[in-house]
């Protein structure tokens, strides 16, 4: 089924079949309707049955600045590289399977594996054949996937296909080379997105973000002109970070940080604002470890944990208005029943889901501050009840898009069991929604990480969870 490039406007554009101006962030017309503009300037991809033979090459086109891949060294604007491919009909079976995955006209947002957990799935069915690691990856959560959507639970089938991948990827990682191809990092990022089907041991974090941590860490970069690799970093960026809050094993520079959450792709966009707030968490963690360890004061580190923490608080009141515009034009039923429906829950459901995850990145730096900031004390606890409040309203609200469209609500409810420590009617109904959305994944084991330990362990490094009220350094 060979790849052929189809247009480049923005989902909004093609649906009406109107020419796209593709700017960015957001083309003329989205701008124009103050619709959310989706996958402008994005090469798509039409697959169409072929087949090649087995002595038969695959020819793969790419173009960019002289730069060395994992794969090969590619010098001018064109080069062909070819690879052999013996097309096997699992390939084409397992390419059409996850192509329908991805495909938002024939998958809504309640189980589609794109809009859920990244755009970088997009590039990947042009990729397949390539890279074993990756091949076995995306046939694990082709199988995790269908699996999880007919409410089978985690079936033999899955766990095999998930165990191959892993041993492919154990290959491929032992391969200098292999282990820098943006393949490869795409395979782990894939199989971090398998785990959520196929659920493992209540822990402190998982073993996939720890290892994803130091293959990033061995490449020390991007490359800009590679999306696919941009995507993915930014994509690993997330997970990486949250674990990295509290994992020993994972460690970054401040300027490190900013590159794996923040590229040319975001850096002018919410997602990219927020999740830069977030990234100085560690550094600041750090700052007041030593604090403690030395007891020499740090006098510019409340300024620093303040600028940052306004900074989140005023991309969160724009994204408030944002959210708060497009409820204003849901349609009353509960499930999209014409096109225009249909595109006014997908806005919904984006920037709830975006508003949600910066309202947890808010308590976390409302924790963190509050460890230090004894002056704003009541400020910051009203705060961050609030927020939690406002989590709340969201789980009840985004019940309409479980599963997958609302798979980020149990970090959101876990960091809101955190901000609700002053308010006593909060923790009860916070509990509640968790178990409610637990319920969403494997039964037993849930999700591989609960949220709830991750965030008590953050607290407890912030002294905050062993008595019932902050203890707070001043400097």
């Amino acid at each position: 089924m060979p790849g052929v490039p189809s247009g480049r406007g923005c989902d909004g554009c093609r649906a009406q079949k109107k020419k796209c101006d593709q700017s960015k962030p957001s083309c003329g017309r989205c701008t124009r309707l103050k619709l959310v503009c989706v996958g402008s300037g994005e090469r798509r991809y039409k697959f169409k049955d072929g087949f090649p033979t087995a002595s038969k090459k695959q020819v793969l086109v790419a173009k960019s600045a002289p730069i060395t891949t994992g794969l090969v060294r590619i010098n001018g604007n064109t080069v062909n590289k070819t690879v052999p491919y013996t097309p096997t009909n699992e390939l084409s079976r397992m390419l059409s399977a996850f192509v329908d995955k991805i495909n938002f006209s024939t998958t809504d947002y309640r189980y589609n594996l794109a809009w859920s957990f990244g755009g970088f799935l997009v590039d990947v069915p042009q990729r397949l054949g390539v890279n074993e690691a990756l091949d076995a990856s995306v046939a694990a959560v082709v199988v995790a996937h269908s699996d999880f959507s007919a409410r089978k639970g985690v079936t033999a089938h899955a766990l095999m296909k998930y165990s191959r991948a892993l041993n492919a990827l154990r290959k491929y990682l032992d391969d200098p080379v292999k282990a820098n191809a943006s393949e490869t990092l795409g395979a782990v990022m894939i199989l971090l997105i398998c785990q959520q089907f196929i659920g493992g041991p209540e822990r402190l974090w998982t073993g996939h973000c720890e290892g994803a941590a130091k293959m990033l860490k061995a490449r020390r970069y991007y490359n800009p002109n590679d999306e696919f690799e941009a995507k993915i970093v930014l994509t690993l960026g997330g997970p990486v970070l949250f674990e990295g809050l509290l994992n020993p094993n994972i460690q970054f520079s401040p300027k490190e940080w900013k590159t794996l959450v923040q590229n040319h792709l975001n850096k002018d966009t919410h997602e990219g604002r927020f999740m830069y707030c977030l990234s100085r968490v560690p550094e600041f963690m750090q700052r007041i470890k030593a604090i403690r360890e030395t007891g020499i004061g740090d006098s510019t580190l409340l300024d620093d944990m303040r600028t940052n923490y306004d900074a989140l608080k005023a991309a969160l009141s724009e994204l408030y208005i944002q959210l708060q515009a497009v409820e204003k034009n849901m349609p009353d039923d509960s499930t999209p029943t014409t096109a225009k429906q249909a595109r006014a829950f997908w806005a919904h459901n984006h920037l709830q889901r975006l508003y949600s995850l910066v309202l947890t990145i808010g308590i976390i730096l409302n924790s963190v501050l509050s460890s230090i900031d004894a002056a704003n004390a009541v400020e910051l606890a009203i705060e961050t009840t609030q927020w939690s409040w406002e989590i709340i309203g969201i789980a009840e609200d985004a019940v309409r898009y479980r599963p997958l469209g609302a798979c980020c609500l149990p970090l959101a409810l876990a960091a809101a069991w955190v901000g609700g420590m002053y308010d006593p009617a909060l923790r009860p109904l916070v509990e509640k929604w968790i178990i409610e959305y637990e319920n969403d994944f494997p039964v037993g084991d849930k999700v591989d990480v609960n949220p709830r330990l991750l965030f008590e362990e953050l607290l407890q490094q912030c002294r905050l969870a062993d008595v019932e009220t902050p203890m707070v350094w001043t400097v």
